[in-house]
């Protein structure tokens, strides 16, 4: 009987940790807004659709990386650089680091560095200075 339970517990903490690496999912052709307010530029514009669904590219499918879920991450966050996608504000680590994390949640999500300069290069187009 122990032995059933034991099994039974395992599988229920196992089907309910799958739930905690949920990734980002977001409809292609979902409005996404880019914004930026750092060293005296500041925008708030939602992208044209093609811009919109390259951000969309790279972020739907990216897992939450628990490891950063526990010990956080270092790179520094805010809206002062960061896309709004469906009511979430997804921020880029504003050292560079190849990590967004999920405004007021535990979910931080790691890219490529090839991502991180696309995204960055959105930035750029709309007069980011440093990022």
């Amino acid at each position: 009987m122990k032995t059933v339970l034991c099994i039974l517990l395992s599988v229920l903490l196992l089907v309910g940790c799958m739930g905690c690496a949920a990734g980002i999912s977001h409809s292609s052709g979902t409005v996404v807004r880019i914004c930026y307010d750092r060293e005296n530029v500041s925008f708030d514009l939602e992208l044209p659709q093609e811009e919109g669904n390259l951000v969309l590219s790279v972020l739907n499918g990216k897992k939450r990386d628990l490891d950063m879920t526990v010990t956080g991450a270092a790179c520094g966050f805010g809206r002062e650089q960061a896309f709004v996608i469906d009511g979430s504000t997804y921020c880029l680590g504003q050292d560079g680091c190849g990590v967004i994390w999920e405004e007021g949640t535990d979910n931080y999500y790691v890219i490529s560095s090839q991502e991180m300069k696309q995204l960055k290069k959105l930035f750029k187009a709309y007069g980011a200075k440093n990022i």
